[in-house]
């Protein structure tokens, strides 16, 4: 009689353990709960695949308004399709207004200087492009303010800005596209080329022949193709008579 006791009990405890077994296993294969996107986020998503910059702009707001702590981080997101889309004032606007809780956001600042310099606000332009230089020496930003040093007249600022540049170890395969002689196609030339034709013509603009001619020439020495830097160099030589004539057909 003992003996079938103790048989029944270990069946029972065997029955129980499997059970247990079994409701373990059940509870792991158990379907995960499936998390509904959210629907602005899954618009931006497909606007974005297909190329729907107007849908990308209306669905990133939708979304931001939607959760705003959530997606608080589109918002930079939002600013670059604006650029992207040609709206420059929009992503001013927009670029300002999150640069008041991240001042020294560099893609920020940048949205911000491209806008600004696209809106022909040249001076804030030129003083975003400064900031982003100063703050990170990237030879990029240094190319973009001479060139916005040089629009303003500002020629003392665009001088300094330069030699800083000249100062950096830009190598010879760092390229940038400008327009060729005709003014209809571009070319690439050297950054360090591009940089001694932009002193050129600062000097040019001060009224110093000799030392613009010098840049120009050493803008040729860094890249032999560059044809604006040609063009300079001929004009300035040109005979003044020569000069004179020119002048007279332009006018006619």
């Amino acid at each position: 009689m003992k003996n079938i006791t103790r048989t029944n009990l270990s069946l029972i405890t065997i029955i129980f353990l499997t059970s247990n077994l079994l409701m373990a296993q059940m509870v792991k294969t158990k379907p995960k709960t499936m998390i509904k996107e959210n629907p602005h986020l899954a618009v931006y998503k497909q606007a974005k695949m297909y190329g729907d910059v107007g849908t990308v702009i209306s669905s990133l707001n939708y979304l931001i308004v939607s959760e705003p702590v959530k997606y608080k981080t589109y918002a930079d997101t939002l600013a670059e399709a604006y650029l992207n889309a040609g709206y420059y004032g929009q992503c001013n606007n927009l670029a300002s207004i999150l640069l008041t809780e991240s001042p020294e956001k560099e893609s920020l600042q940048v949205l911000k200087a491209t806008a600004l310099r696209q809106l022909q606000i040249n001076s804030l332009a030129a003083e975003m492009y400064q900031k982003l230089y100063l703050n990170t020496k990237k030879y990029r930003y240094g190319l973009e303010l001479i060139q916005l040093q040089l629009g303003l007249q500002r020629l003392a600022e665009c001088e300094l800005t330069i030699g800083e540049l000249l100062k950096q170890d830009i190598k010879d395969s760092e390229k940038i596209a400008v327009p060729k002689k005709d003014r209809q196609s571009t070319q690439e030339v050297t950054v360090k080329s591009f940089i001694y034709y932009v002193q050129g013509l600062a000097y040019n603009l001060a009224k110093n022949n000799e030392k613009a001619i010098k840049s120009f020439e050493k803008a040729l020495e860094s890249d032999k193709t560059f044809e604006l830097a040609t063009a300079s160099i001929d004009a300035l030589k040109a005979p003044k008579e020569d000069t004179t004539k020119a002048e007279a057909d332009i006018k006619k």
